[in-house]
């Protein structure tokens, strides 16, 4: 007989291994912009159709820039998880000066490593990282938080902070931005209702509004679906330092091509 203090074998995924896949897939188009486009095909800052167009007269340059727009659509899969993970964060904490803290610290210490992968300079004016994407979403969730009476005045409330939100990711340019509030919103709005991995899904596919590279992200809902609302094993450090030292190690690799 099983022993009656044996604890059974939890099922599904922890934060932790879903912030890992988040992490993967982030890896994938970070070697697709940074080490194929910028390092093998030497083509930086040009947007997906300017890749096409530009690779006409190649087929092997062309196969190279189909892996890299793949590679692309496959790290729109982690941007979901991402702003999902975000959310049950913001849930769970005990300290939300300590947790935007943490973000912001992440999206500071990125910033620089995503200017040279993505840029091949200390500063870009064209985009800043996706972190800081975050960052604006956790501002919008105390917003929520706070005014979290179903009212006209607060629903009111909610939606022009959304707006406003949306607004400063464009004005600062933060890759990702637009499509992750409305995720983060979709799984804000959602929390602890049955159809929570429907609505994210369906937010995500949204994302194809905003670029055709977005086409993949509902994918993502597949490894929330089995999200088990547990923490799991993760280092802290790790979680600080591993999206800043894995656009280093993309830029660093192009010197090796």
């Amino acid at each position: 007989m099983e022993r009656l203090n044996e604890q059974k074998p939890t099922r599904g995924i922890s934060a932790a291994a879903l912030r890992n896949w988040g992490y993967l897939f982030l890896l994938l188009g970070v070697i697709a912009r940074a080490v194929i486009q910028n390092g093998i095909l030497n083509l930086q800052g040009v947007t997906s159709q300017q890749l096409l167009s530009a690779l006409q007269s190649s087929d092997e340059a062309m196969g190279l820039a189909t892996v890299s727009l793949v590679l692309q659509a496959l790290e729109a899969c982690g941007v979901p998880i991402f702003a999902f993970l975000l959310v049950e964060g913001f849930c769970h904490t005990s300290n939300f000066g300590k947790y935007l803290g943490r973000v912001a610290l992440v999206a500071v210490l990125s910033e620089i490593p995503y200017n040279l992968a993505m840029g091949g300079s200390l500063l870009a004016m064209g985009s800043r990282n996706p972190v800081f994407g975050l960052v604006l979403g956790l501002i919008l969730l105390w917003f929520y938080r706070y005014y979290g009476e179903k009212s006209a005045k607060h629903i009111f409330i909610k939606v022009v902070v959304a707006l406003a939100a949306i607004l400063w990711c464009g004005m600062l340019r933060i890759e990702h931005g637009a499509f992750t509030i409305l995720l983060i919103v979709a799984a804000w709005l959602t929390q602890g209702k049955p159809m929570r991995t429907l609505v994210c899904a369906l937010t995500a596919a949204v994302g194809v509004v905003f670029s055709m590279l977005y086409l993949a992200a509902p994918v993502s809902a597949l490894a929330i679906h089995f999200y088990n609302d547990e923490k799991g094993e993760s280092s802290r450090v790790f979680a600080l330092l591993c999206y800043p030292v894995m656009l280093l190690a993309a830029y660093f690799a192009t010197f090796l091509i």
